[in-house]
């Protein structure tokens, strides 16, 4: 995509197709944000440049639940915000922080799940799970998970599955975002890239947020299972008979 001086290109925006097993098709933007803060700049300047329907984001997080596996992947039905502080040193649930996300891509993890985990048993092969569930997301800071510090979290929201790298202002300007109907849903694709210490260390897992890029094989992995959600969801308004590219006049694209 060619930036224009209103919209630049600073998030690697590329404009593809996705063909969905049923044949269904969706004209797909990518952004990579990078640095500080890049999540929300990214989720700020694309959906100001962009008309967007679906926003998904893709972010690394630290598997709590015991059946989350390292390399797992989850499709966050609920995000639930806290903060970190206070005399004890530990993260607290807000509760005027859940965010609902998209249900219909969100039921469609545990068929996708299913389905390939179908598949790999046929062909001998073990590879990440794929399931639905809550997704904690924190506020600007930096924050040392351990079993201590996470506890009272964990204890707020049964059935908190992980929690993700990104803190929470992204997905806040998501959810505001579409209360405006400025998008229609927003989803959150989470790969496991650590899990969360049950007991302190001296170096305690501390995730920097909002400075976190991750290894790109986590993110590759998350996106090798889009096609297959969208498949199962059609959450977007397919494109197969009429095509449109929802785009400000101003910011134009290259072939790809």
């Amino acid at each position: 995509v060619t930036g224009t001086p209103a919209h630049p290109n600073h998030f690697s925006w590329t404009i593809g197709d996705l063909v969905g097993k049923d044949g269904r098709r969706y004209t797909v933007l990518v952004a990579r944000p990078d640095g500080p803060g890049g999540m929300r700049k990214a989720v700020r300047s694309t959906t100001a440049a962009f008309s967007a329907g679906h926003v998904l984001i893709i972010c690394g997080a630290g598997g709590l639940d015991a059946s989350i596996g390292q390399d797992d992947l989850i499709i966050a039905n609920r995000i639930m915000g806290f903060s970190y502080g206070g005399p004890d040193r530990v993260c607290r649930l807000r509760p005027d922080w859940e965010l609902p996300t998209d249900p219909t891509l969100a039921s469609a993890a545990d068929a996708v799940g299913q389905s390939r985990s179908g598949d790999q048993a046929q062909a001998g092969v073990l590879e990440a799970s794929l399931r639905a569930g809550i997704v904690a997301a924190g506020a600007s800071g930096t924050w040392p998970l351990n079993g201590p510090t996470i506890t009272p979290l964990a204890r707020a929201v049964p059935g908190l599955l992980a929690v993700a790298e990104e803190n929470i202002d992204a997905f806040l300007d998501l959810d505001m975002m579409r209360d405006h109907g400025q998008l229609s849903q927003f989803s959150v694709l989470c790969h496991v890239d650590h899990r969360i210490p049950s007991t302190p260390s001296p170096a305690p897992v501390t995730v920097q947020a909002p400075d976190g890029r991750h290894p790109n094989a986590g993110e590759e992995r998350a996106a090798a299972v889009i096609v297959d959600l969208m498949s199962w969801a059609r959450p977007l308004q397919s494109l197969t008979d009429h095509r449109t590219e929802e785009r400000n006049d101003d910011v134009g694209s290259s072939s790809i």
